[in-house]
């Protein structure tokens, strides 16, 4: 059995071909990383899972027209999504008063009345 290994010119020219007769531009990462973190990043305030941000972003990607990226693309992506995020809860946290929990419970108390 004869082993046949296939150029990466004759797999981009391919993928090529394949993005234009179903109507999808290719993913580059120097293109749309950006965009797609911005979005990320957006997301990530409301769920910070990385399931849910890796959805959103399969969701652009579909709703643009792009291929999917390498599973390394989405990693650099919802890795430093979830960095940043956990970085800007960490500090609203640390300036938060150290009497918040008293607060939070009379705030609490006062809207059961």
């Amino acid at each position: 059995m004869t082993d046949y290994k296939i150029s990466r010119a004759t797999i981009a020219k391919h993928k090529l071909n394949i993005c234009k007769a179903s109507d999808v531009a290719q993913y580059h990462s120097n293109l749309h990383r950006k965009d797609l973190i911005s979005r990320a990043y957006e997301f990530a305030r409301i769920h910070i899972k990385p399931i849910f941000i890796f959805t959103e972003i399969i969701q652009r990607l579909v709703n643009f027209g792009l291929t999917m990226p390498s599973y390394r693309e989405f990693q650099i992506i919802i890795s430093q999504v979830v960095r940043n995020e956990e970085t800007r809860l960490s500090s609203i946290i640390k300036t938060m008063p150290d009497d918040i929990d008293d607060n939070i419970i009379k705030l609490l108390a006062l809207l059961q009345l």
